[in-house]
């Protein structure tokens, strides 16, 4: 049977990416084992890096709660997978390695609606990155950028391991952001602070 005529592959565009994804999680405890498999793995995720960001429709009045989920699961899924294989992934594609860093970090701030489940995503998956001593130095290419997406970030999001994740970001990266880059982060910073004590004063926020 050819393999376009199997019932599989006749489903829906998201739920193959998305069944094909979870088969790339489990391989987690194998691929490691089987170094044969890491070079054709990469260049798949390499290959596909741009249908695996791509920004579906959603959020919009006339979508039910599956649609929705339809149209994110794939950015979802593939912040984990980034999660577990991020120290294999990308070293000889630095383009696509730029563009996965960007997407999880731009992501953290997108938490409307179902959006939220991404933004998760991003953060358990970008603090494993940033304290992965093989990928880490990967990124001081890109510290420009990522410090001027976390200067906005600064400014609207509440989940707690993202500061948990700045602060190890500040830690591993302390020599190499001296000067404008720290002040910026600090700035940011001390203005969140602020903003949340003038939101309790007003008392517009609890703990």
């Amino acid at each position: 049977m050819e393999r376009q005529q199997e019932p599989f592959f006749l489903s829906d565009p998201i739920l193959i990416a998305d069944t094909c994804l979870i088969v790339f999680t489990v391989m987690s405890y194998i691929l490691p084992q089987r170094k044969d498999l890491i070079g054709n793995f990469e260049s798949m995720v390499s290959t596909n890096v741009n249908a695996f960001l791509e920004k579906r429709p959603h959020n919009l009045p006339e979508m039910d709660d599956f649609s929705n989920a339809k149209a994110v699961i794939l950015l979802n899924r593939f912040s984990l997978l980034l999660g577990y294989y991020a120290d294999i992934l990308f070293t000889h594609d630095q383009d696509a390695f730029r563009q996965t860093m960007e997407f999880l970090i731009e992501g953290i701030g997108n938490t409307q609606g179902i959006d939220e489940v991404v933004a998760r995503g991003c953060v358990d998956t970008i603090a494993i990155i940033v304290t992965d001593h093989d990928v880490a130095p990967r990124l001081k290419l890109y510290l420009d950028t990522i410090v001027s997406q976390l200067v906005k970030l600064l400014d609207t999001v509440v989940f707690v391991n993202f500061y948990e994740f700045m602060v190890d970001f500040i830690k591993l990266f302390a020599k190499d952001l001296c000067g404008d880059r720290i002040l910026s982060l600090l700035n940011a910073t001390v203005a969140r602070i602020l903003k949340e004590q003038q939101a309790k004063l007003a008392g517009n926020q609890t703990d």
